[in-house]
């Protein structure tokens, strides 16, 4: 662009050249022209050198964004893994609570039938209990019923003896 401006600065220049070689400043104006083609000249390198400059720092921006634009897809791949990874965490994680949860209440089932089963069969002791200290009761009511009888047959029977043995007594003493 710089060097298109120089070459258009030195068609005018020349030109003027002409027109001023017609009018007699030819030569002042030929020598401004060269300068200013050379300054050009110079100017269009120093652009060229710093838009080579630009452009290399360009380039380098470039590599570094692309690399960055890399990393950052990578790192995206592995963040969408990691978050994949926690959601079928989550997921394990809610279905162990649910099987979890559900054994607390199948032992808490257990455990109240269980209480309850304890409960009956406490009271089905205390009743037994109750019946087997009536029993016993009864055993011994009828094991002195049985020893009162015995005695009172042994007292009749013997009584009886006496009676017998009086009987005979006084037989033989008739």
């Amino acid at each position: 662009k710089l060097v298109s401006e120089a070459e258009k600065f030195a068609i005018r220049a020349m030109k003027r050249v002409e027109r001023a070689i017609l009018k007699d400043e030819a030569f002042a104006d030929f020598e401004k022209a060269e300068q200013a083609a050379i300054q050009a000249k110079i100017d269009a390198e120093v652009q060229q050198k710093k838009a080579n400059k630009e452009r290399a720092e360009a380039e380098a921006a470039h590599a570094v964004a692309i690399r960055e634009r890399r990393e950052a897809d990578e790192a995206r791949v592995i963040a969408e893994k990691e978050r994949r990874e926690a959601t079928e965490h989550a997921e394990l994680l809610a279905q162990e609570r649910a099987t979890a949860k559900a054994a607390a209440e199948a032992a808490l089932k257990e455990r109240l039938e269980y209480e309850e089963a304890k409960r009956v069969m406490d009271k089905e002791k205390a009743e037994f209990d109750a019946a087997q200290l009536i029993a016993d009761k009864e055993r011994k009511e009828a094991d002195e019923a049985r020893r009162r009888r015995d005695e009172q047959a042994s007292l009749l029977l013997v009584s009886k003896a006496l009676a017998r043995s009086s009987d005979a007594t006084a037989i033989m003493k008739i």
